[in-house]
């Protein structure tokens, strides 16, 4: 698990330095505070739910399921199941 938010975790700092982003921008716009982003792209939050990566991913305009591939590949079929197998 660890490996896979190390990806999780430099992907989203990576998209929030790209777009000029400060991690409060990305915490407000997701609905969790910035001390959680902050932990998350440094990877010291082992376990993160769907529905607040796909909100991060909105946050960052990333394709949410892309970033459910980097967290949790469990996740991806729940994503896919309820919204009809899309993407």
């Amino acid at each position: 698990m660890r490996k896979t938010v190390t990806k999780f975790g430099l992907a989203i700092r990576a998209a929030r330095l790209e777009r000029a982003l400060s991690q409060e921008d990305v915490a407000d716009s997701a609905g969790v505070s910035k001390a959680f982003v902050s932990r998350l792209e440094i990877s010291s939050v082992p376990d993160v739910s769907m529905v607040t990566v796909v909100a991060i991913a909105n946050a960052l305009q990333l394709d949410p399921i892309a970033m459910l591939k980097l967290t949790r590949p469990g996740d991806l079929k729940v994503w896919q199941s309820l919204t009809g197998g899309a993407r």
